[in-house]
């Protein structure tokens, strides 16, 4: 797998003041000549939501879905060739990336799942959980960015890649009880990954681990009357 490697620390490279711009109003960059669109973070902070610019954007979410739709038909070389395409474009793009340019990595990606093509899912969810990190914050626990990592976790174990799973899933776990301890009632998400922490202990036969991350969703899921989504909801590993 090696469709455009995603650096280990993607760094932000916006410019000018997050104080002006107001709601999703589009405006342009007079220093780079980009479109810059706002977003709000759930603390009430702007957020800067940038693109290369409009039609670089558009060019890639068509590539998606045209990837997407060779993917699914089975085309194969077809298919190979338009995900070799989407991911360079994806590539060019980290760096000024945008919140719609990550939700279409992410349909890409489940899509990818359907399929039982867990290397190229691995790579769609690469890029938008790097996406999200510079969009949202490199600091900052967001859904957005959770639902990625969890993604990206369950690809990895679909891969057989448990160790690189775990790893994922406990990362995906720190920010969940971060976020839950917030206020934002996503206790639902801690529930979720210790489970698929579980499943991959368990893969292990490593029964006690499993045993104990198993016992502690349980736990939570006690407590749970009505369980609040956030966002759409990665599938369970078996």
């Amino acid at each position: 797998m090696d469709w455009g490697r995603v650096p280990e620390c993607v760094k932000f490279y916006g410019t000018g003041s997050l104080t002006t711009g107001s709601g999703d109003m589009l405006h342009v960059d007079k220093t780079t000549k980009n479109w810059r669109r706002w977003v709000y973070h759930k603390q009430h902070k702007k957020i800067p939501d940038l693109c290369v610019n409009m039609y670089g954007n558009k060019r890639l979410i068509e590539r998606i879905e045209t990837a997407a739709v060779a993917i699914k038909s089975g085309y194969k070389h077809v298919a190979e060739e338009q995900f070799q395409h989407t991911m360079a474009e994806a590539r060019d793009q980290l760096s000024n990336a945008r919140s719609d340019s990550a939700e279409a990595l992410d349909r890409l990606g489940k899509i990818c799942l359907q399929v039982a093509d867990w290397a190229k899912a691995i790579t769609c969810f690469e890029y938008s959980y790097h996406m999200r990190r510079v969009i949202y914050g490199l600091e900052t626990d967001h859904c957005k960015t959770l639902e990625s990592l969890i993604y990206l976790g369950t690809s990895w174990a679909e891969y057989e890649n448990l160790h690189r799973a775990i790893i994922v899933f406990e990362k995906a776990l720190e920010m969940a009880k971060n976020i839950s301890e917030k206020g934002a009632n996503r206790d639902e998400r801690v529930a979720e990954v210790l489970h698929n922490l579980g499943c991959c202990w368990e893969r292990l036969h490593e029964h006690h681990t499993a045993l104990s991350c198993y016992e502690k969703s349980e736990k939570i899921r006690r407590t749970i009357s009505t369980p609040a989504a956030c966002g759409s909801a990665p599938r369970y590993l078996n």
